[in-house]
Order: C-alpha cells, then structure tokens, then sequence
C-alpha cells in the first residue's frame, strides 16, 4: 500500500507519544477491502471530490467501517498537465484549504474524543496535499511537536519518489517522470510556513480550531485517547 503509514512515531509535548495503529495516512484508491481488513480500520475519512471518488471508488471493506465523505478542493490550475508547480503555489493552495480542513479536523477530534472511531484513515488521491493538511492540523491539536509533522509530511515525497508516476495511483497516470517529480515534492518547510502562519495569527492551532467549534474538553479528551507516555516497541523502531 503505497504510502499508507501509522502516525504512531511522532513526538508530543510531554515526552509523549502518538500511539500504534490509531491513525493512519494515505491514498484512497488504494485501499482494498483485504487491506482494510489488515488494517482493523474503524474510520474512513475521505477527502476526494465526487469526480474523484467517480473515477476511483473507494473499495468497500468490512460493515463496520464508517466512510465519512468530507470533500475539499481548492482551485489549482497549475496542477495541469504540462505544468511544473512549484512550492510557493502548494503554500498558497494549504492556505486556501485550511478553512475547510478546520472543519474536517475537529469533526474529527469530536470523534476521537468520543471513542470507538479507531483506527482512522485519513485519505485523499495521492494521500499527500488535502491528506497532509488535515493530519497537520489534527496533530498539531494533539500537541505532537511541529518537527515530528514536517518530518511527517516530507516522508510522502521519499515514499512516492521510489514508486513512480505508473504505480503510485490514478491521479498520476500518464504523467512523465519530469511531470511526477514536484507534483509529490513536499518540502519540510512547506508545511512548516503553514502552521507558523496558523499559529502566528491565532497564538496556537487550538485556538485555529476554536474557530469551527471545537473546545477545551474535546482537545484534552482527543489527546488522552490518543497519546501515551511510554512508546511502544514499534514506535521505538520507527522513531
């Protein structure tokens, strides 16, 4: 499953840790209904348009699944063929997302602070721009450390750089190798201006989210179900 990963090895504030097979990140088409099986998924947000999800259904896996369809565009006419984007335009494209990326995350926070939601697969076509944005967020509001999410977030470009334009999903079928290459760019320090400008403006990404309605006890209750203090041997090895 190409670049499907657990968030389990990234750091919080308190020598804390996200833990094991909570969350996970990636590509929606994907998943095979084996692979969620594999995957015990409890929670599928899916962040595709409806011509997205038209043109690669998300395969069907076990009944208990819950999809919650949670579509985010933004418009991006430089991610046409024959174009070569470039970082400051993914910049711009995150800060257009965020507002609707708000709404999915503490939608998704009420979730977790409620329990039962786990694991939870947050997707999007290439599991990289909407995909990161919103796990970005969710962390931050967990406390994980903004290193850890940058860190995070620049794995997506190794992982689909070793895959390939032919392999690495629908979304980038046909596309030439110099087309492929900055379309999975994702620069540590992309994702590092986004939340320094979330928190610049609203003192922490909590208070961000205070915007689309979610609260003190909802924050603290997400992140005791899903941090723990003492990494587990695989969060070690993957640490």
């Amino acid at each position: 499953m190409p670049n499907v990963r657990d968030l389990a090895n990234l750091r919080g504030p308190d020598q804390d840790w996200v833990r094991a097979g909570m969350l996970f990140r990636g590509p929606a088409p994907v998943i095979a209904s084996s692979d969620l099986s594999r995957l015990r998924l409890r929670t599928v947000i899916d962040l595709r348009t409806p011509t997205e999800r038209s043109l690669a259904p998300l395969a069907g896996g076990a009944t208990t699944i819950l999809t919650l369809v949670r579509p985010m565009h933004a418009d991006a006419p430089w991610l046409a063929r024959g174009q070569r984007p470039v970082p400051s335009q993914y910049l711009a494209n995150y800060r257009e997302l965020l507002p609707q990326a708000g709404t999915v995350v503490v939608e998704m926070l009420e979730l977790l602070a409620a329990g039962g939601a786990t694991p939870v697969l947050v997707c999007c076509s290439a599991g990289k721009d909407r995909t990161g944005v919103v796990c970005a967020l969710l962390l931050r509001a967990l406390g994980v450390k903004l290193a850890d999410i940058c860190r995070d977030y620049a794995l997506t470009a190794r992982i689909l750089r070793r895959v390939g334009p032919d392999d690495a999903g629908t979304w980038s079928a046909g596309l030439s190798p110099a087309e492929f290459a900055p379309r999975v760019e994702t620069l540590a320090a992309t994702m590092r201006k986004l939340l320094a400008g979330v928190e610049g403006n609203h003192g922490q990404t909590l208070g961000y989210l205070g915007r689309f309605g979610l609260t003190a006890r909802v924050a603290a209750q997400a992140r005791l179900r899903l941090m723990v203090s003492q990494p587990t041997r695989y969060e070690r090895n993957q640490g």
